[in-house]
């Protein structure tokens, strides 16, 4: 069996208690998140700056949709995936290929939207950095990994 390299995922995201458990379940799935934002000119800055294999996007992020850093991202050959509490008929047209993880969702739902993606088969040989979110804030024991 190949060994997979792991994705650096770039989370865009408002929620620390989101953001925390993504984390988890992307470390879960042998990837790190290499960046985190939690406001849209964050992301932008990080998407246009940022190594990234792949993003995980709030649809709204402190009251600013994330649809610009998906099309800098998209335009940079980045795959995304939305997360959302609302169904995919909020996304525009043009976003409807990319993945949409409706919350609360589940490891085995990240680890779907990822490979439909098609993220996990680019060949990566950067090295993993300890994420921002994860060295400010220790694992919560007793998470259930749902968000």
């Amino acid at each position: 069996m190949m060994s997979v390299s792991p994705l650096r995922v770039l989370v865009v995201e408002d929620e620390m208690m989101v953001i925390l458990d993504l984390e988890d379940m992307l470390e879960e799935l042998g990837h790190v998140v290499a960046g985190v934002a939690t406001r849209i000119d964050q992301a932008l800055d990080l998407a246009r700056s940022g190594s990234f294999d792949l993003a995980v996007l709030d649809i709204n992020v402190a009251g600013e949709v994330s649809f610009p850093v998906a099309i800098l991202l998209q335009q940079r050959g980045v795959p995304v995936i939305f997360a959302s509490g609302y169904d995919a008929q909020v996304l525009p047209e043009e976003f409807r290929r990319h993945g949409l993880l409706q919350k609360p969702f589940r490891t085995a739902a990240l680890q779907r939207s990822i490979q439909e993606q098609g993220a996990g088969d680019r060949n990566r040989t950067e090295s993993v950095a300890v994420s921002p979110a994860r060295a400010a804030f220790p694992r919560v024991p007793g998470d259930d990994h749902e968000h």
